[in-house]
């Protein structure tokens, strides 16, 4: 069965996967695989329509972002985080198609296919905010032509970073360590030529080595995303969630918590009592059932603060950072929602998370 429509080469995860194959002139349904890693799944045939095969592989690759995943080092500052996009093969008789699958959705009237998004930053900020000792990062997807990325202050890779499904290592999806500058960009490549004099003869050092300048090239194409390097406020609570995006977006919170916690008994016994006279209790305690949550507001929200914050509500992971511990936690959301007063100039929003469960001595 060869593979006759398939999905673009970057998509998103939580949409339908379809991969439709042609009938094997035999009759026989060889099934149809799809392997990342641990996961090796043959599918066999879902639907025949049109002497094709039709199969949605939407559930197996949802089972890719299920756990938490590994996060490995490209640089010091460029990560490769596997929370946020995957690399699988499709199988069909011995016909590969590699894919790149990000942790993301994309809405009615949108495309799943993010290949439109090469070259752009997965957030839902038009700004990022850096607070002194609370890291942040920003993901990006890699040009076709490969990229150059980094802050105001420089380059963060020395080589251009490579494109390209098919390589054995996936550098499509780009997680950038976000640092004190003034903003982070990306681009698709610089030419690099050797300085010359009007006869065109190259101007070199003193050691010999040609001097080299730097100059957009044809088709050159650079995006920025602003950074605002604030101070910490009274009271912090920061916070991180994928978005629907295929990145994280983080948000501070600040100047008032409230936190709860709840405290349920939960089975008890009768143990034996062989002297009443010295007896404390005739009953005890087996186990209790113990809970700590936290609500969180922010007010004075702009339009577009308030699209990225308020979206978080839908989240398939949020954490919160323990900045004593050098740690992020997760946080359950609890019937969150929120309202947008459209009368109003800035908005505002509040939400209610349940920390981590607290351990107990039952």
């Amino acid at each position: 069965m060869a593979i006759i429509v398939q999905p673009a080469d970057i998509h998103t995860a939580f949409n339908p996967v379809i991969f439709r194959t042609d009938y094997n002139i035999l009759g026989v349904n060889r099934g149809f695989r799809i392997a990342y890693q641990e996961f090796d799944v043959t599918l066999n045939k879902e639907l025949f329509l049109n002497g094709q095969n039709l199969f949605d592989v939407q559930k197996v690759i949802q089972e890719f972002f299920i756990d938490s995943k590994e996060i490995s080092t490209f640089s010091t500052k460029i990560i490769y985080d596997k929370n946020l996009f995957a690399k699988y093969n499709a199988i069909s008789n011995g016909h590969y198609r590699n894919k790149v699958v990000i942790n993301a959705v994309a809405q009615i009237g949108e495309s799943s296919d993010f290949t439109i998004k090469r070259g752009k930053f997965l957030t839902d900020f038009e700004r990022l905010k850096l607070y002194d000792g609370y890291p942040i990062t920003v993901s990006v997807l890699n040009f076709t032509t490969g990229a150059f990325v980094g802050s105001s202050n420089g380059v963060y890779n020395s080589q251009l970073i490579t494109s390209g499904v098919y390589r054995d290592v996936s550098q499509e999806h780009l997680t950038l360590i976000v640092e004190p500058s003034s903003y982070m960009f990306i681009n698709n490549g610089l030419a690099f030529e050797p300085l010359t004099t009007n006869d065109l003869q190259i101007i070199t050092t003193n050691t010999g080595e040609a001097i080299t300048i730097s100059q957009p090239r044809s088709g050159y194409i650079e995006n920025r995303i602003p950074v605002d390097n604030v101070c910490t406020p009274v009271n912090p609570f920061y916070i991180r969630w994928i978005n629907m995006q295929g990145g994280w977006d983080y948000f501070m919170f600040q100047h008032r918590q409230t936190i709860s916690g709840q405290m349920k008994t939960g089975e008890t016994f009768n143990p034996a009592v062989l002297n009443q006279e010295t007896a404390k209790t005739f009953s005890e305690v087996l186990n209790i059932e113990a809970s700590e949550e936290i609500t969180v507001g922010a007010t004075g929200l702009t339009e577009s603060e308030f699209k990225a914050v308020s979206k978080l509500i839908y989240s398939p992971r949020i954490e919160y950072y323990d900045k004593e511990k050098d740690m992020w936690f997760r946080l359950i959301s609890d019937k969150n929602g929120f309202e947008k007063d459209t009368y109003n100039v800035t908005q505002s929003v509040e939400f209610t998370f349940a920390l981590p469960q607290v351990q107990t001595q039952f």
